[in-house]
C-alpha cells in the first residue's frame, strides 16, 4: 500500500523547485485509506503479508504508523524531502522501494496515485472505508520500527527531475455568491418559476 498524507488546514509553501508543497500534515490521505483497508481485508482473507509505504521527512511517518494501528505488518520510508519532487518523481521512488522488497504480487494505492507498475490497482470503493484502530493496536503502532531508505538505496543519484513546473501562482478573483428562493402555490408552479429564472439570468445572445 503507498500513502501520502494530509491536512484540514494546509501550510503552503512554495519551493526553489517552483512546486506547492504543504508543509503541515496530520492524517492519511482518504483514498490512500481507502488503499489500507482493502489490504487490510486481503490479509484477514487468505493471510497476505501488507507493506506500508510512504515518502517524506519526520511528518510522513504519519502514514507508517496508521497503517500499524489496523495491523499492517511492514513499513518503508523512503526519506526525502517531497518539496523537492513532482508526483511522477514521488510515484519512481515508491515504485523503486517496493521492487528493492521484492516479492510483491499486488499494489495498492489511491485512485489520485500513479506508480506505473503492471498490478497497480485503484482501490476507491465507498465499502473500503478504513476501520477504526483498536487502542491496543494504537499503542503498539508506535513502538512498531520501519524501514527507512534513502534514494542513493534505490539507484537514484540524485532526486529524479521535476517533469511539471509551476511559473505562478495567484488567487482566484472573488465570485458573487446569492441564494434566491421562488414562490409558488403547487410545486408545478414552483417549477416553472425556477425555470423562468434560470433562463433570465443565462446571458443574452
Amino acid at each position: 500500500m503507498c500513502g501520502i498524507i494530509v491536512t484540514n488546514q494546509p501550510s503552503v509553501k512554495h519551493s526553489s523547485s517552483g512546486h506547492l508543497r504543504s508543509r503541515e500534515h496530520t492524517d492519511i490521505g482518504p483514498f490512500d485509506a481507502n488503499a489500507l483497508e482493502l489490504a487490510i481485508q486481503l490479509k484477514d482473507q487468505i493471510q497476505a503479508k501488507v507493506y506500508a509505504y510512504s515518502l517524506g521527512e519526520k511528518l510522513a511517518t504519519v502514514t507508517l504508523r496508521r497503517a500499524f494501528a489496523v495491523r499492517t505488518d511492514e513499513g518503508v520510508l523512503v526519506q526525502l524531502d517531497p518539496t523537492t519532487l513532482d508526483s511522477m518523481g514521488v510515484a519512481k521512488l515508491l515504485a523503486a522501494a517496493i521492487r528493492r522488497t521484492g516479492g510483491v504480487d499486488l499494489v495498492l494505492c489511491g485512485r489520485q496515485g500513479a506508480i506505473g507498475m503492471p498490478d497497480r490497482w485503484d482501490s476507491y470503493a465507498p465499502s473500503n472505508q478504513l476501520r477504526v484502530s483498536k487502542v491496543r493496536d494504537i499503542m503498539l503502532s508506535e513502538r512498531k520500527p520501519f524501514a527507512t531508505v534513502m534514494p542513493a538505496d534505490l539507484g537514484f543519484s540524485k532526486p529524479p527531475l521535476a517533469m511539471i513546473e509551476t511559473c505562478g501562482l495567484q488567487t482566484p478573483p472573488r465570485q458573487c455568491q446569492r441564494a434566491e428562493f421562488v414562490d409558488g402555490q403547487t410545486a408545478a408552479e414552483k417549477a416553472v418559476k425556477l425555470a423562468e429564472r434560470i433562463l433570465d439570468l443565462l446571458p443574452k445572445g
